[in-house]
């Protein structure tokens, strides 16, 4: 069936359709609950009493219009496989009785010779063949039974049936085939058994280390000591993961050319929200007040001074010591294996002679619990600084964490 529907838009100058002669397989269907997208739901009849079960009306209907939609796809099927042939068409199936079965097609089809097949008789072929025996047992040639072995039907039809009989078997024999050369068993020698033995019993020598992911990103890596779980506030209105997201797509694409004050930053937002850079949504999770007082800061201003130095939503690979992201690895296993972090620096800021990163955090903490959460997020930004060490070649010399909804900025140390 694949193959046939690939085939569709495709024509061939010979094509031979076979197995015409096997049964039309009905799809299968619970037997306690049938359905249908028109029809409905058919549930079967089940009686507690007698302890057996039956398929109700509604059922039958279900299962009936199931089947007419299967044969209307069979149909179509066969419709594309006939139609490929450009020059000769093949069609070969294969039935138990021959004469038997041309005499139920032509018994079968007699008083519609001149009307299109009735739906019943179309419904209830069991085999493509079946489909197109009737059709051809209208011709007036195939009333001659027993058959010809070769059955030219005239013009228009161009058709040309042939009745091949299988060769009659003897009983205790087999049809012949083809002689096939087995080669003489011989059991394999010690040496070729240790072999197969090795090969089966092989185990990787360094299965403990496929249970560890070979690449993280830096979230990922919360809570194994490079993250701490921050005390978060009761949640702001429309806060969370979303206002996040959004937050850092307007810091990413603001214009730090031009002056950040609060109107400034509503109307560079309005122009994110026309050019789609910000859904409706996202732009109403947006605090644009708190970035704007960032910018107001002596940290800010220094962003400011030269937005050519600045680098925004900067992605990093870095290959660490398998040993440093999984501090329970077998140290022995481990040797020389490194695992790849990914990550993005929010921002990196390039002065004379000098490189200091920033990374803003959107939650709402509780007062006074900034310092605690900048000793938490050490170790990422830690590794946000080797990543920019990496990137550009040079020293990270300071790295800060902004809490915009509380605007404090805080240092956190390298060393």
């Amino acid at each position: 069936v694949a193959r046939v529907h690939a085939a569709k838009g495709l024509d061939r100058p010979v094509v031979l359709l076979a197995g015409l002669g096997r049964r039309l397989q009905a799809g299968r269907t619970d037997p306690h609950l049938t359905c249908h997208r028109q029809l409905g739901l058919g549930p079967a009849v089940v009686d507690q009493e007698l302890g057996i079960m039956y398929p109700s009306l509604a059922q039958q209907a279900v299962m009936g219009r199931l089947r007419l939609e299967e044969l209307a796809e069979e149909l179509r099927i066969l419709y594309v496989a006939m139609t490929r042939a450009r020059e000769r068409l093949f069609l070969v199936g294969t039935v138990r009785d021959g004469e038997h079965t041309l005499g139920r097609w032509a018994t079968a089809v007699a008083g519609h010779r001149e009307v299109p097949l009735p739906d019943g008789l179309v419904a209830g072929a069991a085999t493509a063949l079946e489909w197109l025996g009737l059709a051809l047992a209208r011709h007036p040639r195939l009333d001659l039974l027993p058959p010809e072995d070769c059955l030219s039907l005239p013009e228009p039809s161009r058709f040309r049936l042939v009745f091949p009989a299988a060769p009659p078997l003897r009983e205790g024999t087999a049809p012949a085939g083809p002689k096939v050369a087995v080669p003489p068993v011989t059991r394999p020698d010690r040496a070729m058994q240790e072999r197969f033995r090795r090969a089966l019993n092989w185990r990787y020598p360094r299965e403990t280390l496929a249970h560890y992911a070979a690449k993280r990103s830096v979230s990922e890596l919360k809570g194994r000591g490079w993250e701490g779980e921050e005390e978060v506030a009761p949640a702001m209105e429309g806060g969370g993961m979303e206002a996040g997201t959004a937050t850092h797509l307007v810091l990413r694409h603001l214009d730090l050319s031009r002056p950040l004050h609060g109107p400034e930053i509503g109307r560079q937002m309005e122009e994110m929200l026309r050019r789609e850079l910000l859904t409706t949504h996202q732009f109403s999770l947006v605090d644009g007040e708190a970035i704007a007082q960032f910018f107001s800061t002596a940290l800010g201003q220094r962003v400011l001074r030269d937005p050519a130095r600045v680098r925004r939503e900067a992605p990093f690979t870095l290959a660490l010591p398998a040993t440093e992201v999984y501090p329970d690895m077998p140290a022995r296993q481990a040797t020389g294996e490194a695992v790849l972090v990914q990550g993005v620096i929010d921002l990196i800021l390039e002065e004379a002679g000098q490189v200091i990163i920033l990374d803003f955090k959107t939650d709402r903490v509780f007062p006074g619990k900034e310092a605690a959460l900048a000793d938490r997020h050490s170790s990422q930004v830690r590794l946000y600084a080797r990543a920019a060490n990496a990137l550009l070649g040079q020293p990270v010399t300071g790295a800060f964490l902004h809490f915009l909804a509380t605007g404090m900025t805080l240092e956190v140390p390298l060393g």
